[in-house]
C-alpha cells in the first residue's frame, strides 16, 4: 500500500539521552521569594541558594533543576528546615 498526502500514520523518533541536574525533594525549601536549597560550604556552614525547578517527581523523590546549582555542589537533603543559615 503506498502512502498518499493526507493519510494518518505513526512516526517513531529515536530518544536522545540527556544529562540533568537533580536534587532530593526533601532538600527543597520554600520562601516567599521562591524555592531554595542549602548548599554545603564545609564544616557547619551553609548558603541559601535560590533554584529554578523544571519538574518534580515526588513519587520518585527528586526534582530536576534548571538553575541554581552546579554538578559538584552538595546540599542538605535531610531535615534541611532545621538548619539555620
Amino acid at each position: 500500500m503506498s502512502e498518499r498526502p493526507g493519510q494518518v500514520g505513526w512516526l517513531e523518533v529515536q530518544r536522545k539521552p540527556r544529562s540533568v541536574l537533580t536534587v532530593p525533594v526533601d532538600a527543597i525549601l520554600e520562601a516567599p521569594e521562591g524555592p531554595y536549597v542549602l548548599r554545603a560550604l564545609g564544616g557547619f556552614r551553609f548558603e541559601k541558594r535560590p533554584i529554578e525547578i523544571a519538574e518534580i517527581f515526588k513519587k520518585q523523590g527528586f526534582a530536576v533543576l534548571l538553575s541554581g546549582l552546579q554538578v559538584q555542589d552538595r546540599v542538605v537533603a535531610r531535615a534541611a528546615f532545621l538548619v539555620q543559615c
